[in-house]
């Protein structure tokens, strides 16, 4: 025959049962949020990186040496960022244009796109991040200017004319062609990876990019 528990005691048995499960229920709930949290916060920083519109240099960074009346194009690119790298590898595959002067300065260094860009016929200098800064208050990348001899860039801007690559591709080439022709360019803001000590505390902390 079975045995019927006191009514209290039954009482008290399903009220512990019923704290339990509502302990773990938190539990879950609190690892949830924290793990939530842990992706949320790096991806919007991670995303306020790629929306923060970088300052570039305003003056020419043509190397003196290279100087002449012709028109030039100087890429700035640091090998540590991705948005560069893709930059870099289409610079390799088009090789240096027959119609311009071009040079590439990798900032930070980076001798592993350094040989394949000078095989592929660019000039190519370094430059560390915080002397690129201090000299000419760059602090992001990738960049490109557009200049004709000596004269201050007639622009100097992105590749892209969003934050994110759009369906006319790498505009460095036909920005020159226009300007070489008597066009105008408005310079394109600059979204990509901060190189300064100062802005990468700021939009990448966590150096994701």
């Amino acid at each position: 025959m079975t045995e019927m528990l006191p009514k209290d005691m039954a009482c008290e048995g399903s009220a512990r049962l019923g704290s339990s499960k509502m302990r773990r229920k938190a539990l879950l709930m609190g690892g949830f949020s924290l793990w939530a949290a842990s992706i949320s916060i790096p991806l919007g920083l991670f995303s306020a990186a790629h929306q923060a519109v970088l300052p570039v240099a305003q003056q020419s960074l043509r190397a003196a040496s290279a100087v002449g009346d012709d028109w030039s194009l100087v890429h700035v690119v640091a090998e540590d960022c991705a948005c560069s790298r893709s930059v870099m590898d289409y610079l390799v595959e088009r090789g240096v244009s027959s119609d311009y002067s071009e040079e590439v300065i990798l900032v930070g260094g980076g001798e592993t796109f350094a040989s394949r860009l000078e095989a592929a016929g660019f000039s190519v200098s370094e430059v560390e991040a915080e002397q690129l800064c201090s000299v000419s208050g760059a602090e992001g990348v990738p960049f490109f200017q557009v200049a004709r001899g000596a004269e201050e860039p007639s622009y100097s801007g992105a590749y892209f004319a969003s934050a994110f690559r759009g369906g006319n591709g790498f505009l460095d080439l036909s920005t020159a062609d226009r300007l070489a022709a008597g066009g105008l360019v408005l310079s394109r803001p600059v979204y990509g990876c901060p190189t300064s000590e100062r802005l990468k505390s700021i939009l990448d902390p966590f150096g994701l990019k």
